[in-house]
């Protein structure tokens, strides 16, 4: 009798932390939207200042294919040269678009944790805490809260999560071995050139394969 009130007791305990975990994680997230949406930065700044000029001054091709300083920032540039053609250049929609990208590359990286049959429940919701906090701290607030670097670093990350994802898949048994290699390599090169960092995907990808 004992012993079954101490189970219920640690189950009432493990409930109540699980509840606080969700709870903080739901609060976290909605203050940090928040915070991005309202005090998002549209002003042009640092290394978009030549980033810009150049986009001005070439055609979207040549403007695309162009390095800026070591970066080769391919994909998210067709973001921002959208938003010249199309937005008269306001960022507005480098902001969202950095905030979708945001949320998606967390959303990616959430996958595997909640797919993971070993890990128990509290595991995963601490998990979710621990990856929302880390991803949408203000400490980050000089990457997120500028539409331009937010659509460069999340863009990155959502290659690397999406190649990882689909990493095991590529076993020679699998049946979706073909499409699970287009889409690491997909994954890998929208990583390579979204930002120079993104290259380190290339030789995880081939360690964990290995």
């Amino acid at each position: 009798c004992r012993l079954s009130r101490m189970n219920k007791f640690t189950g009432q305990i493990e409930r109540a932390t699980r509840l606080c975990a969700v709870l903080a994680t739901v609060v976290f997230m909605s203050a940090a939207l928040a915070y991005l949406y309202l005090d998002r930065v549209n002003v042009t700044r640092l290394d978009f200042w030549l980033i810009y000029d150049t986009c001005l001054t070439r055609s979207w091709f040549k403007s695309a294919l162009l390095k800026y300083t070591s970066h080769s920032l391919f994909f998210p540039s067709f973001i921002w040269l959208a938003d010249f053609h199309f937005f008269h250049g306001n960022q507005e929609l480098l902001a969202f678009v950095g905030i979708t990208l945001l949320c998606l590359s967390v959303a990616l990286l959430l996958i595997p944790i909640w797919r993971d049959k070993m890990l128990e429940l509290n595991g995963k919701v601490a998990a979710t805490l621990i990856l929302i906090v880390g991803n949408f701290w203000m400490g980050r607030s000089f990457v997120i809260a500028y539409g331009g670097f937010n659509c460069i670093y999340s863009l990155m990350m959502c290659g690397v999560a999406l190649a990882l994802i689909w990493l095991p898949a590529m076993q020679t048994e699998a049946p979706r071995f073909w499409l699970a290699a287009s889409l690491v390599i997909v994954g890998g090169f929208i990583a390579s050139f979204s930002f120079s960092g993104g290259f380190a995907c290339w030789p995880t990808l081939l360690l964990l394969a290995w």
